[in-house]
């Protein structure tokens, strides 16, 4: 076992083991630390689009069957947005 108090001799197999634990330990540790590190990020975003004064949308363009703008979808809107705009909800 690891946690083995007394000294003893680790076969080739048992090494391998023990490193490929390590490295999916290591890993597993990374991968949650990026995500933790996103979603701060994105916390910080969602404060600032949710509070801003200004007015802010993502749209996608939509296209008649020639190609031209016939309308928009919007994708996200901040609450400035639906103020200025007196768009319904």
């Amino acid at each position: 076992l690891v946690g083995d108090t007394e000294v003893r001799d680790w076969s080739a197999s048992e090494q391998s083991l023990l490193v490929e634990v390590a490295e999916r330990t290591w890993a597993a540790v990374e991968r949650a630390r990026a995500e933790a590190t996103l979603r701060e990020s994105e916390e910080r975003y969602r404060a600032l689009f949710e509070s801003m004064d200004e007015a802010y949308a993502v749209v996608e363009v939509l296209k008649d069957e020639a190609g031209r703008w016939s309308d928009f979808r919007f994708i996200e809107v901040n609450p400035a947005f639906m103020a200025h705009t007196t768009m319904p909800w």
